[in-house]
């Protein structure tokens, strides 16, 4: 018996000593992983340049895979993310089964990046705070998230334009497969919902804005916003390239 173990340890150890030493090219091929760009290092500290993750550009990824989970089939991976539109980091899994789920994410995201459609209203230096605790994904379809989305966009908004409006936030789930975020604020001058769904092909938003101050009734005409009474809404979908 003593002899087994020593012989399944032995194993175990070249597997993951074989893991460490694998160039990262290598290994995101043999995951079935694409992320195009410049691929440097091994697959426990390597460095991808000018990658692309979910059909959007990121500048810089180092990336640092877990050795031993591979002996069972999951591939455990560190990455972080550095970019003027999205910053953060997250431990991602993959499983031969084709499931995926992230955990412990912390991402900075550029406001644009949820919908270039809104852009107009934001500033360069404003952000959208993402904490995601879990998500699992099988195949397209969002199985569970949980987490929650804050930003001072709205209320940098109000500031430029001297106007009380609201911090927003709210939780992060999923919903019909989708991923599904919905960020609400209150203040004197607008009262402001944002719904957010984010699906393998398309992203969708909702914004509703009640109001009655007619500084910031002006401001949602010329952003295209559509009026009925003190309700002011604007709907849109794209595809995701």
């Amino acid at each position: 018996m003593r002899r087994t173990y020593l012989v399944a340890a032995t194993v175990l150890g070249l597997l993951c000593g074989l893991a460490i030493f694998l160039p990262l090219r290598m290994g995101l091929a043999v995951a079935g992983q694409e992320t195009g760009g410049a691929v440097y290092g091994r697959v426990w500290d390597g460095q991808i340049f000018n990658a692309v993750i979910a059909g959007r550009p990121v500048a810089h990824l180092r990336v640092a895979v877990s050795p031993l989970p591979l002996v069972t089939g999951r591939l455990v991976t560190h990455v972080r993310a550095t970019d003027p539109d999205v910053n953060g980091q997250a431990w991602v899994e993959q499983s031969l089964s084709g499931g995926l789920s992230l955990r412990d994410a912390r991402l900075v995201l550029a406001p644009r990046q949820i919908s270039g459609a809104l852009e107009s209203l934001f500033s360069p230096d404003d952000v959208v705070s993402v904490r995601l605790d879990a998500l699992r994904m099988t195949g397209d379809d969002c199985v569970s998230a949980t987490g929650e989305a804050r930003t001072d966009a709205v209320y940098n908004l109000g500031q430029r334009a001297n106007l009380n409006l609201p911090s927003l936030s709210g939780p992060i789930r999923c919903s019909d497969g989708a991923v599904h975020v919905t960020l609400n604020g209150q203040a004197p001058d607008a009262t402001v919902e944002v719904d957010l769904r984010v699906s393998d092909m398309t992203q969708g938003w909702s914004v509703t804005i009640e109001t009655t101050s007619s500084d910031l009734s002006s401001l949602l005409v010329s952003s295209g916003f559509t009026q009925d009474g003190q309700r002011w809404t604007l709907n849109g979908s794209e595809a995701l390239p």
